[in-house]
């Protein structure tokens, strides 16, 4: 028989099925590739345009921050359109480690195809017959369905490995309480000396006959391990205080109703690096704050830390070994979601004093001011000042107003020098501060720059407390020094009322209940003084413990924390 020659003409090449196989994964590597670029770019644009959406809001509503206080409705505003944009950012990042991670694989997949193709090469060619076209039929159909069951078996695996990713984060962005009012800051004792530092205990039914030593009416006694002389303070139903020694830092959560500890928070210890601490200040001298989301808590050390109400570490740092020569003790303040140090060291001109602030959910630096001072004990206040709130602080020789928002400066006047301990207060409009065995001077608190020259109201030369900070009334301003001497000078003019001595030795700093001052001696016992123009003891009552730290005020409660244990003073 003779061979046609059209058929004899007709050549196959006998591919290998396994070259097939992998240029079919190829493929499919580069289309699932192309598609998982597209969802990324696309996506990152979609949250781009929603994000700087969102920045342009709280640009706007910042701009009508300027009398805005803890807890108003602008912060309010702010932090849920910032958890928000921390979610939604939380939640793209989420996906595009997903999106990349499949990319990646198909990339992968594509690589791998086209090698395996390329090297894969089948047998030099020969003549086709029928028989050989209808097994390459066959076989191509095979291999077309190995190949879109590999080809998503890949995908499927990249995929669940995506989804097996940890998404670290995305707890933080779930949707919290709203934050507190401002009336809850002015209801809890959550800084030292209470509501914007003043000493002025927002309650007054608490019980004046009390008796350590005996029992009567401590409601509860609780021992610290660690020593500090830190001031208790409170929010809601809970007590705080910190403790340290050269090796731990910690935090202590108790009952209000029954002292029980709920908590120990351990902030992690930074080497002390030589920091010697004098007995007198020790490395728990700082008073915490609280916000009524978290609790942040200093050391001597420069150790900062932020605990939730449930005890949960959320963050914490160190600020670096403080260049001081009694040891770095000043309290924290806090404002609008952000805890507020005044970090004053080293002198003046060494440009190591520094004012931060610090995001309260990440521990991130939210702004960072220089302060020509040396070091000092001084805590910074936030008060409502005039029409606007403000950062006040107090160093030799300045005393700075700062924008809580911001940290821009205010106002400054160069009116007070030395070693400057006691903390300024804000009452009627003025800004008190005290010049340590000098002197007191009342500052107007609407200025603008350096108001040195313009804006002194008064000044008082009747000598000024070395270490507790000013109290007023609102009519009077009462100082009291370490020796028991109380001085008590008008508020509008500064002209002396009176002087009284009264015994003991006095390191914390006096409080007002009512109409009635409690001077809290290093013996541990309670004076009782009237509030106004003359002097009258109304009582004294006995602790029977060695009392550094400013008493704490609750509803019908009053905490005070002696060398070894916290009390709990009230009625049953």
């Amino acid at each position: 028989m003779i061979q046609n020659p059209s058929d004899s003409s007709k050549r196959v090449t006998q591919e290998d099925p396994w070259s097939q196989t992998a240029a079919s994964v190829a493929v499919v590597g580069a289309v699932f590739g192309l598609v998982f670029l597209v969802l990324l770019v696309g996506d990152f644009v979609r949250w781009s345009m929603a994000s700087q959406a969102d920045q342009d809001r709280i640009a706007a509503i910042k701009r009508q921050l300027q009398t805005a206080g803890p807890g108003d409705e602008q912060i309010a505003a702010i932090r849920q359109i910032d958890l928000k944009v921390r979610r939604d950012m939380l939640a793209w990042f989420a996906f595009s480690r997903r999106c990349g991670l499949s990319l990646v694989v198909s990339i992968a997949v594509l690589l791998a195809g086209l090698k395996a193709a390329g090297t894969l090469k089948g047998p030099l060619p020969r003549l086709a017959t029928d028989r050989d076209r209808q097994d390459r039929q066959i076989r191509q159909a095979r291999y077309a369905v190995w190949s879109v069951t590999g080809a998503l078996v890949l995908v499927g695996l990249g995929a669940v490995v995506a989804a097996l990713q940890p998404t670290v984060g995305l707890v933080e962005a779930q949707p919290q309480a709203p934050p507190p009012s401002a009336e809850a800051f002015a209801q809890n004792w959550y800084r030292f000396r209470g509501p914007q530092g003043g000493g002025v205990s927002p309650y007054t039914n608490l019980i004046t006959d009390w008796d350590g030593p005996t029992g009567k009416g401590i409601l509860w006694k609780t021992h610290i391990p660690l020593p500090g002389h830190s001031s208790p303070i409170m929010w809601g139903d809970r007590v705080f205080v910190s403790g340290a020694d050269k090796d731990r830092r910690q935090v202590y959560c108790l009952d209000a109703n029954t002292g029980k500890v709920l908590w120990t928070g351990d902030v992690p210890p930074v080497p002390m690096q030589g920091l010697e601490a004098q007995e007198e200040t020790g490395l728990a001298a700082c008073t915490m704050a609280a916000d009524g989301m978290r609790v942040y808590a200093v050391f001597a050390t420069g150790d900062l830390a932020a605990f939730d109400l449930t005890g949960r570490l959320r963050w914490s740092k160190n600020l670096g070994a403080p260049d001081s020569a009694y040891g770095y003790a000043s309290s924290l303040e806090v404002f609008g979601g952000r805890v507020i140090v005044q970090y004053d060291q080293g002198q003046a001109d060494q440009g190591k004093s520094r004012l931060l602030a610090f995001d309260g959910a990440s521990g991130r630096l939210a702004w960072e001011k220089a302060r020509p001072v040396p070091g000092s004990w001084t805590s910074p206040i936030v008060a409502k000042a005039g029409q606007r709130y403000q950062v006040v602080t107090a160093a030799n020789p300045w005393v700075i107003a700062y924008d809580p928002n911001t940290g821009d400066e205010i106002w400054r006047a160069s009116v007070v020098a030395g070693d400057m301990a006691p903390s300024p207060i804000c009452a009627g409009g003025l800004v008190l501060a005290v010049e340590p065995y000098a002197k007191m001077v009342a500052i107007r608190a609407d200025g603008q720059g350096d108001v040195t020259k313009s804006h002194v109201a008064w000044q008082s030369d009747n000598g000024g407390p070395d270490i507790c900070s000013p109290l007023s009334d609102g009519r009077y301003v009462y100082l009291l020094d370490t020796s028991g001497m109380l001085t008590v000078l008008n508020l509008s003019d500064g002209k002396l009322v009176y002087q009284q001595t009264v015994e003991g030795s006095f390191k914390a700093s006096p409080s007002l209940v009512g109409e009635s001052l409690y001077l809290l001696s290093e013996k541990g016992t309670l004076v009782r003084v009237a509030a106004g123009p003359s002097f009258k003891e109304l009582g004294r009552c006995e602790l029977g413990e060695t009392c550094y730290a400013s008493p704490a005020f609750a509803n019908g409660r009053m905490i005070l924390r002696g060398k070894e244990y916290l009390y709990c003073i009230g009625a049953r």
